[in-house]
């Protein structure tokens, strides 16, 4: 068989390899790590990541996933608090390992995992235990498109980045990483006929703002829209856009795991989700939502188990029921205090997004000596459309109270945000 006719099984940006080149890479990483249990991994290059992870998966080891943006004084409190004994990160294309106590043996051990450091947008980053045969469920939901190509959109060493690698790499598809260099994301996406993309609705917006009048959108088997509040605006516009053969939102955390899938194209959930699952358990309790599931984490390493007693796990999401639908309406700890008064910057951002002209925003506190707080809005313009902060504020008034109307609007051109693809809410 001709080389240049194999499938390849990643891309990243120029470079390609199949599912032979990737098997030798496991191979080698393997004998790397044989005689070590507790592994660290930082580095910036999908490729070896991917070759850690599936090496780490089928030796039965405990693999511990570091961003690759940590310094190197949080390396070295990683370094004090957990047991690790094999370092590994990049040389180049190459794995450079580092043993950090060679006079350690490793005892075999029968409960491996793979632990992930959550983002840390709403606190401190915590350390959290995950099953290595919990983390690959959702790809079983999958399998309906195997043999696909498709994007990754997150960072790949978070929880939503590993979730996408195996549904992926399990059902035999190909993953395709973007790569800064001659080519535009649109550009990359349409070489490659890219079939399955999964994102939050910050990156979709970004997306579809970016592509090309000449270009046409490229025919997509699957959408799929998570990591932040999905409201009906979002999936309209994806589905006018790219009229996807399938399109779902989902609700997933590093802690809980893959909880909620919904594809009637409609924001919210039906109301039934919470008596008829069969495995994993939806409740609300004060207005928020609360999982009990099969497939969430085992713990956190250095912070309280957020899961009760009876296994229920506290997300913090705010949801409202209305009929028989729920709509998550923001995070608790995301609300914002003007003068003692409660601001939900999800509300004030699907407001903004109703006027003309307006792409997409970010809603945050600024600090204010009288009240401590004032909202502030940065905002994206659609092409062709100029910022009139005064008219902004005008068509607002019939749809926020007072308090809650943004006294500083800025214009962006890209609003910034964490390795997960969320919206990151500061000054």
């Amino acid at each position: 068989m001709n080389k240049d006719k194999i499938k390849p099984l990643f891309i990243y940006g120029d470079t390609s390899v199949d599912q032979e080149q990737f098997e030798d890479n496991v191979s080698l990483c393997k004998k790397l790590i044989a005689n070590h249990t507790h592994i660290l991994i930082k580095t910036d290059n999908p490729l070896l990541f991917n070759t850690a992870l599936i090496a780490s998966y089928q030796e039965g080891k405990h693999l511990y996933i570091c961003p690759s943006y940590y310094t190197q004084n949080e390396l070295e409190t990683i370094f004090n608090q957990l047991p690790i004994e094999l370092f590994l990160t990049s040389d180049g294309d190459a794995f450079k390992s580092i043993v950090l106590n060679p006079n350690v043996k490793s005892a075999p051990t029968s409960s491996s995992a793979v632990y992930i450091f959550t983002s840390g947008t709403t606190g401190s980053p915590k350390v959290t235990q995950q099953q290595w045969d919990r983390i690959q469920h959702s790809s079983l939901n999958s399998k309906k498109l195997a043999h696909m190509t498709w994007l990754m959109t997150y960072s790949f060493h978070t929880y939503a980045g590993i979730q996408v690698f195996f549904s992926c790499y399990n059902n035999g598809g190909t993953l395709l990483y973007y790569k800064n260099n001659s080519q535009t994301i649109v550009e990359f996406i349409s070489e490659h006929k890219v079939e399955v993309i999964s994102a939050t609705p910050t990156y979709w917006k970004m997306l579809i703002n970016r592509w090309s009048h000449t270009t046409p959108p490229i025919e997509l088997e699957q959408a799929t829209i998570g990591g932040e509040i999905v409201n009906q605006d979002v999936i309209d516009l994806i589905q006018q856009f790219f009229n996807p053969k399938r399109l779902t939102h989902i609700y997933a955390s590093t802690e809980a795991g893959t909880s909620i899938v919904v594809s009637d194209r409609l924001a919210g959930f039906p109301i039934e989700y919470l008596t008829k699952s069969k495995d994993i358990q939806l409740r609300v309790h004060d207005n928020k939502l609360e999982i009990k599931s099969p497939y969430a984490m085992t713990s956190y390493l250095n912070a309280p188990n957020p899961q009760n007693i009876e296994g229920w796990i506290q997300t913090g999401d705010l949801v409202e029921i209305h009929g028989n639908r729920i709509y998550f309406v923001g995070r608790e700890d995301e609300r914002i205090n003007v003068g003692g008064l409660k601001v939900n910057p999800i509300e004030v951002e699907k407001a903004l997004c109703q006027i003309e002209g307006i792409l997409d925003c970010c809603i945050y506190a600024k600090p204010n000596p009288i009240t401590g707080n004032i909202v502030a809005a940065d905002v994206i313009l659609k092409k062709g459309y100029q910022l009139d902060t005064n008219s902004i504020i005008n068509q607002l008034k019939p749809l926020l109270a007072d308090f809650k109307i943004p006294r500083s609007i800025k214009q962006v051109h890209k609003i910034e945000v964490s390795p997960n693809g969320k919206k990151i809410r500061h000054q």
